[in-house]
């Protein structure tokens, strides 16, 4: 190669290596620019980390100081708490506790944060600071492990050397920690225990109680069996004017008597909250005419009438209390005939509604056309011993009670028993209207005399004057599916009669009067109103001739069975819903004229008293009965092994054996025997259980003293009548 290629190559090659390196002096240039910019941004970085850790430092410091003013807060709470608290870790080890958890060991230096659950334990027992009772130390600290140890240990109670009771209540964390309760129950549990000393000292009282009402009903009933039962025999003989109001007086007087001690008795359960309900089948409308001839004879004397509106769309059976329910009735009519001298006094029983549970809710009022009660007093009539203030002098006496004032206070209570409500208010008449509310379950209606084929009723005549009566009846013909019409005389009667006339009800008019007026009516009327006619009044042919004054002045409480059958067999006259013992020509006491009845019955009388075993024989003398007489319970089964009777009365409260023992004994000489005995308990006790424990001895029934005559003889016939002198056992 020449020179000059040589040079024309170096110098090619020297202009390269020149724009090379300038161009790697650019990108160096470059590479330092963009250093200084990474620079420059690493500087601002670094002064905003710096910045935000300076702020993280300073955080941190703030927060660490709210933590230490928290843990000092959480402390001082934990230290202002009266009962022991601990925390522990899993492995069972005291993290934290208070001064409370710390005082309960008086100062042992070895606890303190970090000291295990099991050493705790040992310090308990090896320090005497626990009371292990009955098992030892070693027992007592492995019972207390097992529990620690189980995944939700149960409160337990601990009792220390100074009688200070502790429960423990610990609850296990989600990590396995554990907080610890030291709860002191000392206190509660000496509140527990003298409140358990209160309820036995008050159960005891209560007992005591109950067996002094009972002793004091009869230490009172047995005397006044006497005076009832005397009375009742003396009211059977020939008495003077003078001599029937002292008797008449004595009777009055003692069954006063008999309400006071009732209402005492009902009070003082009601008191206890021992007031009880029975439930049995029964008749509500049966159960109200109990009722109504119960008092038919304080009715009859005032001249008063009775009328019971019984609606035709409501059930008679139910399931309930009867006893209860006549005990409110008579208090409501009783208080009624009380402030009531002139008018009249309406019972009404209708059904409200029938609710889901197939119940029936019910309404009874009293409705009188007495004095009434003043309003700013008659929120006041259902409170205990409640004495009214009026200005008229009828009203200034107790309500609810022959004098106690308890009556309507304790048929309130009845009343709630029952699902119902009572009140108080005027009554349109000018009187007082007493209602209550009272839920009853209906049930299927018995098949007896209560329950007749209904009549076939188109057309029904009603000759009334009277407004309640002639809407009493209306109800009834309605309920019954009949039509109705009102006439107001007999001439009405004549024209309105025709040949779809069903019956012809004369609601006050006496038959033998009507019979005159009839025989001026043409035949062929006159028979058709003869064989349709019906009349509702005392004094008609064919009705009970035999009562010295008609049970209701001149009016009567007919049933609407009686009605029924009337409706079924016209000219017939309707009686009225007597009394248990009908009245007697002569016999002012109501007692029933037996001479003709007899009973070929052996009958055993057990009765300690002797005024009580008199009062028995003088009316067993008219009966024809064999009658022997035991002075006690062993005397009685003693005379039983020498003759067995027919049928034994038999007293409770005897010496040697009472009348409860006596009946079991005789229960097994029957069952030797092979007989049945029929034994009627008398007994002068009332209060809650007696019935219970008179049946559960054995016997078939009981009487409460004072013993009525008709409730023997009620014994007598039906036992005569069914035979059970010999019946199998």
């Amino acid at each position: 190669m020449t020179l000059a290629r040589q040079l024309i190559a170096e110098r090619r090659a020297r202009l390269s290596a020149e724009r090379l390196l300038i161009l790697k002096q650019a990108e160096l240039s470059l590479a330092n620019q963009k250093l200084g910019l990474r620079a420059e941004a690493l500087s601002v970085e670094i002064d905003t980390v710096r910045s935000q850790n300076e702020r993280v430092i300073s955080d941190l410091g703030a927060a660490t100081h709210q933590v230490q003013i928290a843990e000092q807060r959480l402390f001082l709470a934990l230290e202002t708490l009266k009962n022991g608290f601990a925390v522990f870790d899993a492995s069972s080890r005291l993290l934290i506790a208070n001064s409370a958890y710390f005082s309960i060991f008086d100062g042992l230096q070895a606890m303190r944060p970090g000291v295990s659950y099991s050493d705790i334990l040992s310090f308990l027992t090896q320090e005497g600071i626990v009371d292990t009772g009955h098992l030892g130390a070693a027992q007592w600290r492995q019972m207390m492990l097992q529990r620690w140890q189980a995944p939700q240990p149960k409160p337990k109670n601990i009792k220390l050397w100074n009688g200070q009771m502790l429960r423990l209540i610990d609850q296990r964390g989600p990590m396995g920690d554990m907080v610890s309760l030291a709860h002191d129950v000392t206190a509660a549990l000496r509140y527990k225990t003298v409140m358990k000393t209160a309820r036995k000292t008050a159960e005891a009282n209560m007992r005591a109680k109950a067996s002094f009402l009972a002793n004091i009903s009869h230490e009172i009933r047995t005397p006044l069996h006497g005076v009832v039962g005397m009375a009742d025999l003396l009211s059977s003989t020939a008495l003077s004017k003078e001599q029937k109001l002292f008797t008449d007086t004595i009777k009055t007087s003692s069954e006063s008597l008999l309400v006071i001690l009732k209402d005492v008795l009902d009070y003082s359960k009601m008191e206890a909250d021992r007031l009880t309900l029975r439930r049995q089948k029964f008749n509500l409308e049966v159960a109200i005419h109990d009722v109504l001839s119960v008092l038919s004879h304080k009715a009859q004397a005032k001249g008063l009438p009775l009328f019971l509106d019984y609606d035709g769309a409501c059930e008679t059976d139910f399931i309930g209390d009867p006893g209860r329910i006549r005990q409110i009735m008579i208090n409501l009519i009783g208080n009624a005939l009380k402030f009531t001298s002139h008018g009249h006094i309406a019972i009404g029983v209708k059904k409200l509604f029938r609710a889901e549970s197939h119940s029936c809710k019910l309404q009874i009022c009293v409705i009188d056309t007495g004095v009434g009660i003043p309003p700013d007093q008659r929120k006041n009539v259902f409170q205990e011993f409640t004495q009214l203030q009026s200005k008229t002098p009828k009203r200034a006496e107790n309500l609810g009670g022959e004098g106690t004032g308890l009556g309507l206070a304790i048929c309130q209570k009845l009343v709630s028993l029952m699902g119902g409500d009572i009140w108080v208010e005027a009554s349109a008449c000018g009187g007082a209207d007493v209602g209550f509310t009272i839920e009853l379950q209906p049930c299927k209606p018995a098949q007896d005399e209560w329950h007749v084929v209904k009549p076939q009723l188109s057309h029904v005549l009603v000759m009334s004057k009277c407004p309640i009566k002639w809407r009493i009846l209306r109800n009834q013909i309605v309920g019954l599916g009949g039509k109705v019409k009102r006439v107001r005389s007999v001439q009405g009667v004549l024209r309105a009669v025709t040949a779809k006339t069903s019956a012809i009800l004369f609601a006050e008019q006496e038959q033998s009067k009507i019979e005159v007026l009839l025989q001026q009516a043409p035949p062929r009327i006159a028979d058709k109103m003869a064989a349709k006619s019906i009349f509702l009044s005392k004094g008609s042919a064919g009705a009970q001739t035999d009562l010295a004054a008609p049970a209701l002045s001149s009016e009567l409480v007919f049933s609407r069975l009686s009605l029924l059958k009337a409706l079924q067999k016209p000219k017939a006259a309707i009686q009225p819903a007597q009394p248990a013992v009908q009245l007697r020509a002569g016999n002012p006491a109501g007692i029933k004229d037996e001479r003709s009845e007899t009973f070929q019955l052996r009958v055993l009388l057990a009765e300690d008293n002797k005024t009580n075993r008199l009062i028995f024989a003088k009316m067993m003398q008219r009966f024809g009965v064999s009658l022997r007489v035991a002075c006690d319970g062993q005397h009685a089964v003693d005379l039983y092994k020498a003759q067995p009777p027919d049928i034994i009365f038999m007293d409770i409260s005897m010496p040697k054996l009472d009348g409860l023992q006596a009946a079991k004994v005789i229960r097994g000489l029957d069952e030797v025997r092979g007989v049945y005995t029929p034994i009627i308990a008398l007994t002068a006790h009332a209060m809650p259980g007696d019935e219970t424990r008179i049946l559960a001895a054995g016997m078939d029934h009981y009487l409460s003293k004072p013993v009525r005559l008709q409730s023997v003889v009620d014994q007598l016939r039906h036992f005569h009548q069914q035979r059970l002198r010999a019946r199998p056992l």
